[in-house]
């Protein structure tokens, strides 16, 4: 067994350089520890600064609850119904005339249906007359020769109004078997004249509905 011999005064000069050396590695080993001791410090101080910085959230807004609107009323529009009137029968004093007319006890005032054109005014019916209308002057309508030869005939009733002055206005057909009847009917009322019907003693506007029948009797 051989023993290793140091010799004197070796270790003395080399003892510091060891020293230098351990110290130098135990620097070494502990910078990276020194480094995260450092990172972690600094995320705390970070993570406080946040926190710190972090509002607290805002509180909810007062929600008024919307205003309740009542409910507009509509206008509701009711159209007008069709008033049905019976009227009693009127009797016509006839002057003169020939051909193609009925006779004064003929001329009948029946139902009808009343228009929105004749309620612009005040108009009375015969049921509500003290005297009813009579006919002063009667002019016999035209019959259209054409209509004649081909054996077209009847009735061509006329609704109209006699004013306070006897005078026939607004008449218009309700009932016809031809156009041209029509026409000729309409031209021979307007040139009739009345005696105006009363009511409490004054001559009133009437609404009546005659007939005019073209014939070849």
């Amino acid at each position: 067994m051989h023993l290793i011999q140091i010799k004197p005064g070796l270790f003395s000069r080399t003892a510091p350089y060891v020293g230098s050396l351990v110290f130098t590695a135990a620097l070494f080993i502990a910078l990276p520890f020194t480094q995260l001791i450092s990172d972690i410090s600094s995320f705390d101080q970070m993570d406080a600064g946040a926190r710190i910085l972090v509002a607290p959230p805002p509180s909810p807004p007062d929600i008024q609850p919307p205003e309740e609107k009542e409910p507009e009323e509509e206008d509701i529009k009711m159209d007008k119904e069709m008033q049905k009137i019976s009227l009693s029968q009127i009797n016509l004093a006839l002057n003169a005339g020939a051909g193609g007319m009925t006779s004064a006890s003929s001329l009948n005032v029946t139902s009808f249906e009343l228009s929105d054109s004749f309620a612009d005014d005040l108009v009375f019916e015969i049921a509500e007359l003290d005297e009813a209308p009579e006919a002063v002057v009667r002019i016999a309508p035209t019959y259209p020769s054409r209509l004649k030869k081909e054996g077209v005939q009847g009735k061509v009733w006329i609704l109209f109004i006699i004013d306070e002055h006897g005078v026939p206005s607004k008449p218009r057909v309700t009932e016809s078997p031809h156009a041209d009847l029509s026409e000729a009917a309409l031209k021979a009322i307007i040139q009739w004249k009345f005696k105006p019907g009363r009511k409490d003693g004054k001559p009133v506007k009437t609404r009546v509905r005659i007939p005019l029948e073209f014939s070849f009797k």
